[in-house]
């Protein structure tokens, strides 16, 4: 009865270690928040395109998004906002990103955070011109992006 004992315990905390060391290889535990190259983090990986009016048509952007697989990405298309004085102006931003988990992200443009979702059909996300050029007028226009 003693042996049993003694056994069980260690039986256990080896199956522990073995399941702990599994979630650890597939990437279901990743308690850095970085992505592992696997499961829900790889779903942003690629190029998305949105377009949105905002304040009835006071701005308009045009973006084309894509997400590379070593958490780096690149915005590029026009943001049109006449009554700011500017028209079709061209947006080229070059961006990190890191997965917190699930659906969550958050992309770093010009030293600041900006929240990204992504479920795999739609990414959402957040652009302000005055996050590419100071002098740019700053207006937040939530976006929701499709894969191309």
């Amino acid at each position: 009865m003693k042996k049993a004992a003694v056994i069980i315990p260690i039986v256990c905390v080896a199956v522990v270690v073995i399941v702990i060391a599994a979630l650890f290889a597939f990437g279901v535990f990743n308690p850095s928040g970085q992505n592992t190259g696997s499961g829900a983090a790889d779903q942003i990986v690629g190029t998305w395109h949105g377009t949105k009016s905002v304040m009835f048509g006071v701005a308009t952007a045009d973006v084309t998004a894509k997400f590379n697989s070593d958490m780096t990405g690149k915005i590029d298309g026009t943001i049109d906002a006449p009554s700011f004085g500017f028209e079709k102006v061209p947006v080229s931003i070059d961006f990190t990103y890191e997965h917190k988990g699930g659906n969550a992200y958050v992309m770093k443009i010009g030293g600041q955070d900006t929240a990204v979702t992504c479920d795999g059909t739609t990414t959402k996300i957040k652009i302000n011109p005055s996050q590419i050029k100071s002098d740019y007028p700053s207006i937040d226009i939530e976006m929701d992006l499709t894969r191309v």
